[in-house]
């Protein structure tokens, strides 16, 4: 059963902020690319949420790896059959930072 996925504010301005990024060094095919890659692991979370593991001490957050450089974190909801993105996470930040941004 698909599940819906909802956008948070914060995974939408993570996502253009890393768009933005690409399309600025790297140019039009790379952010297609990424544009790609990003839907195709959204289908497949409202596919399966569960596919990906969950974050340590988190219960209900899972992360699934978009690319070498990139993390997305969501928070699956069973009862509503909702996934709600929470993060698209540059790898390459201070981990210590990714507790405040999830919260």
């Amino acid at each position: 059963m698909d599940y819906e996925v909802i956008w948070t504010d914060r995974a939408f301005r993570s996502f253009e902020e890393i768009c933005d990024y690409l399309f600025n060094f790297f140019g039009e095919k790379e952010l297609e690319k990424f544009i790609n890659r990003a839907n195709s692991l959204i289908e497949t979370i409202a596919l399966d949420p569960r596919i990906f593991k969950k974050l340590e001490g988190r219960e209900h957050v899972h992360h699934g790896f978009l690319h070498q450089n990139t993390t997305l974190f969501y928070k699956v909801n069973e009862n509503e059959k909702r996934v709600y993105l929470l993060l698209f996470w540059d790898n390459r930040q201070n981990p210590f930072r990714l507790g405040l941004e999830i919260n």
